[in-house]
């Protein structure tokens, strides 16, 4: 297949068929090595092969950039390709090694990158490996750039020897020779991928921008655990390999070698007590953790590790449900399906390649405290923090994912970010994505985003409450019922604002226990009467957010236990019960307004002095004889218990104002019995205090209530006082 693509190549000219083979060697399925190089025998047995899932951009076919008939060479499925063994210890040494010692300066830096640099030694394995791939990167671009190449697979190969207690990492990329081998590994903190970025860009090149060295100290991380570490080098421009070995103890010994492979090759033999470096489940895992993305096949004792590619480089369209669902459970480590997927790259103000998914359950009901963020913080697809708790914020851990970020400033390790104003800036672009992104799906399918809410809308609460900057765009993400819902429906605070009466400017909620229960409320009945929408909070911390917010669209948000309603015009029904009640044909002729003052006072001041701050009349009140008001909502009584469990309640002792209705029954039988039967009247009145109280929810301790209601019950009978 490729010797046909070669010929109709050739035919369109020797330009042309130049730049279509560099093209070929760095996009196609089959790739990596020099195309004229490769024979059908080669495909099958998959050499330079480059399986698509490491392709970070689409590719073109040959077909399309000759713009003739499509040509389908013959591929080799990841699963049947043929992987690489670790080459053979072929290598030969040649000739007396010479020893060299590092300056003093130097072995100092040694001792320090080895013993104190880094934090888990096992982040020895993601350095090499990083140092691998760059290899690899540096022999691609020197393909395209200048031709050649032995048609080697360009792949890391990792073997792990438990008898030996060894650990080889092996590269088939660019190599070194005896300079740069002396000047990479023999001097510290000189980077070899810095110094090829520096000497393209001052030759006016460019084309490698996945290199991940930068600092020149990763290679050393290699003597936390080792006793010796030996590398056999050959550099892709030279005939003449290299043997360069240490045992970290500031020297270090180099010698021409034989047989050695065009690449890299570095022998660890560890110390007794990292043992658990030569076993490939635990140095699976690690690959798997720090390294799976890596832009090159890694291959593991002869089985392939990195079988999921980096699906964040890839351009959205072209990247399947399936594809998705298998990364998702990959980086969630989880068997559901992701109910929402989000794509998301950008260059400005900062380089960002990520994706998200919101998983079908969130795992919070399952385990105690607070799950960490499982959003992965990547610099060119290598890992640096699994878990993204002081990039994202705290609310954002129920979204699991990748951010690949190469503006990253990290520390010299690789395992920790430095510059807080830009770890700042990429949490807010971040952050403010993952908001915009569940309002257009809230928009695309109401129903779908009502079942996330049901059992992820708690996180989008507590993000109202403690992510200011994102407070406001959340605020559109909540959903609550009211009184204008169908029982059991929910609303955003977007649909309460346009459904308001002209001339409001509040947005009423109640705290209840459920939809009766608010309908009940002498709180409620006012806004009932008057038309007005309320927010029904059945979640204990439903009020605590709505006073959080405290403010939607320039309308206020406030209970309508703290509020009155507002004035509405008075209709003929009103006028005409009023008129009924003045002629004095109704059942029950209200107080006029000496009475109410004079009922008012000796309430205040006689029967609830002790109880009541203040006792006074209100027309908010319809079928309910007297409300309490001015008092602390329930929730936040019990908060600051909560906060302070030795202290007393908060409510012990309290005054609470009393409102009462002048137009109701009771209180108009109560006036009566203050003067004609006062000692039944006090009763009454203390129980009346008490049924405002527990309607109020301020009544903690309803025990007292059984004496006082038996008291009533023996009024009602005349029963003779026990």
């Amino acid at each position: 297949a490729h010797s046909s693509q070669m010929s109709r190549a050739l035919r369109l000219g020797r330009g042309v068929a130049a730049r279509h083979l560099a093209y070929l060697r760095s996009q196609t399925y089959l790739q990596r090595a020099p195309i004229a190089a490769l024979t059908q025998a080669q495909v099958a047995g998959g050499l330079a092969r480059k399986p698509a899932h490491f392709l970070s951009v689409p590719h073109r076919t040959f077909a399309e950039n000759t713009a003739e008939e499509p040509i389908n060479p013959t591929v080799v499925e990841p699963a049947a390709a043929k992987v690489e063994e670790l080459s053979a210890d072929t290598e030969t040494i040649v000739g007396e090694p010479e020893t060299h010692v590092f300056q003093a300066e130097t072995k100092q830096l040694l001792d320090i990158v080895a013993r104190s640099l880094y934090t888990d030694t096992e982040v020895f394995i993601r350095e090499l490996v990083s140092n691998a791939s760059d290899a690899l990167e540096k022999l691609r671009y020197h393909q395209i750039s200048e031709g050649g190449g032995d048609g080697e697979a360009l792949q890391i190969r990792v073997f792990c020897d438990e008898a030996k207690n060894t650990i080889t990492i092996q590269d088939t990329g660019i190599g070194m020779t005896d300079k740069e081998l002396s000047e990479n590994l023999g001097t510290i903190a000189h980077s070899g991928s810095k110094a090829f970025l520096k000497a393209l860009s001052e030759q006016g090149k460019s084309g490698v921008d996945n290199l991940i060295g930068q600092f020149g100290v990763g290679f050393y991380s290699s003597f936390m655990v080792s006793d010796m570490v030996k590398v056999f080098t050959r550099s892709a421009t030279s005939e003449q390999g290299w043997c360069w070995s240490s045992s970290g103890d500031g020297r270090f010994s180099m010698c021409k070698a034989d047989g050695v492979a065009v690449g890299t090759k570095i022998q660890i033999h560890l110390k007794d007590g990292f043992k658990q470096f030569s076993d490939k489940r635990n140095v699976r895992s690690i690959l798997k953790k720090y390294s799976n993305f890596v832009g090159f096949p890694i291959v593991l004792n002869g089985e392939p590790t990195n079988t999921i590619g980096a699906l964040w480089t890839k351009t959205p369209s072209t990247v399947t449900d399936q594809e998705h669902t298998e990364f998702y459970r990959f980086i969630s480590h989880g068997f559901d399906e992701p109910q929402y997927k989000l794509m998301y790259s950008t260059d400005a103000p900062i380089s960002i390649r990520s994706v998200f998914y919101i998983p079908s359950y969130h795992h919070e009901h399952f385990v105690s405290g607070q799950q960490k963020c499982e959003v992965g913080i990547y610099s060119k697809r290598v890992l640096i923090k699994a878990s993204s708790d002081n990039v994202l914020p705290p609310w954002c851990r129920f979204v699991k994912g990748v951010v690949d970020c190469e503006d990253i400033p990290l520390n010299v390790s690789r395992e920790h970010m430095q510059d807080s104003a830009l770890i700042r800036k990429l949490g807010g672009v971040v952050s403010k994505r993952i908001v915009k992104w569940l309002q257009d799906e809230a928009k695309k399918d109401l129903d779908k985003y009502d079942q996330f809410y049901k059992d992820f809308g708690m996180f989008i609460k507590e993000g109202v409450c403690s992510d200011i900057a994102n407070q406001s765009a959340l605020s559109h993400l909540l959903r609550f019922e009211t009184s204008a819902t169908e029982p059991g429906k929910t609303c955003f605070l977007s649909d309460y604002v346009a459904r308001a009466k002209e001339g409001q400017n509040k947005i009423y909620f109640m705290s209840t226990s459920g939809r009766d229960s608010a309908e009940q409320s002498p709180y409620y009945e006012a806004f009932k009467k008057a038309g007005i929408e309320v927010l029904f909070l059945t979640a204990p911390v439903d009020e605590i957010v709505c006073s959080n917010l405290g403010k939607f669209d320039k309308f206020d948000i406030v209970s309508v236990e703290q509020s009155e309603p507002p004035k509405q015009a008075e209709t003929e029904e009103d006028k005409a019960a009023e008129d009924k009640a003045k002629e004095g044909e109704s059942d029950s002729k209200p107080l006029s307004d000496d009475e109410a003052v004079a009922i008012c006072d000796w309430l205040g001041k006689d029967v609830l002095a002790d109880s009541a701050s203040a006792v006074k009349v209100t027309k908010r009140l319809v079928s309910h004889p007297a409300v309490i008001v001015g008092h602390q909502p329930l929730i936040v009584r019990q908060m600051m218990k909560m906060s302070s469990p030795t202290s007393h309640d908060p409510a012990q002792g309290k005054k609470y104002e009393m409102h009462i209705n002048p137009a109701h029954p009771l209180i108009v039988g109560l006036h009566k019995a203050m003067v004609e039967r006062p000692d039944v009247a006090k009763v009454v009145a203390e129980q009346m205090f008490s049924n405002a109280c527990l309607a109020a929810g301020v009544l903690d301790d309803t025990r007292p209530l059984a004496s006082k209601f038996n008291a009533v019950l023996a009024l009602a009978l005349d029963a003779p006082k026990a």
